[in-house]
């Protein structure tokens, strides 16, 4: 990006999951750098294009939109978000112990379920979790699809998905306890349904299969609906449901 080279936080969980081929930055309180912050969350700033290179600067926020990468998306993919190699090992058998119970042919399809603290703390200013009719919709696309298709669901409320997703000898639920784990789980995926959340948008951009997302998130006439803006969110390949 404009001849400078990326830094990370020492403090970043990105660390924890990726092995990043980049350098390590600690943050002091001197000042000497200049921040650069998105003014709302998942619309792309063109300012970042204009960073001046002979100064520090430190990006603020979240940088949630496809359009900050669409020139280096490859190289982000393949080179730099290589999940660790332990976290791959520890996913595995999680993913074998599906493959022994289904077809060499089975097309695997990782469904994201979060709610938590979706549900009830951030409601207020937008969020919402995907109601079950989506995930309902969602399954079905990829059935019509696929003749062999196995369903592994990843949440943060498991308990919910058995209760409510749980009809079909096709659906797999996945409990590891560790939301690294559980990413490097669905990074193994052909194809993901997402809910809502950062975890999941990440997940679904370094699918290489087709991800299907929720349209009704955020909800409608709330603080997150008027900031957002679905077009530099939602990357273009994406399908809604």
């Amino acid at each position: 990006m404009n001849n400078m080279t990326p830094v990370l936080l020492e403090i970043t969980e990105l660390w924890n999951m990726f092995d990043l081929p980049i350098s390590t930055a600690y943050m002091d309180k001197s000042g000497k750098y200049t921040e650069v912050k998105e003014e709302h969350t998942a619309v792309y700033a063109p300012k970042f294009e204009n960073i001046k290179s002979h100064t520090d600067v430190y990006l603020n926020r979240y940088l949630q939109s496809w359009k900050y990468f669409e020139n280096i998306k490859m190289d982000l993919k393949q080179r730099h978000y290589k999940i660790k190699n332990e976290l791959v090992e520890e996913a595995m058998p999680y993913v074998q112990d599906i493959k022994r119970k289904v077809s060499k042919e089975a097309v695997f399809v990782g469904v994201h379920v979060r709610r938590g603290d979706i549900v009830h703390e951030r409601k207020p200013v937008g969020h919402i979790p995907a109601p079950i009719p989506y995930f309902y919709r969602a399954m079905n696309y990829f059935r019509k699809r696929y003749s062999n298709v196995v369903f592994v669901m990843i949440s943060n409320s498991m308990m919910w998905c058995q209760d409510n997703l749980d009809d079909s000898s096709d659906v797999y639920h996945v409990e590891t306890g560790d939301p690294y784990i559980d990413f490097a789980i669905l990074h193994k995926m052909d194809h993901l349904i997402l809910s809502v959340g950062t975890f999941g948008w990440w997940a679904g951009y370094l699918s290489p299969g087709t991800v299907i997302f929720y349209k009704g998130y955020p909800k409608a006439n709330t603080t997150m609906s008027i900031e957002m803006k679905q077009t530099d969110f939602i990357p273009r390949h994406w399908v809604g449901f």
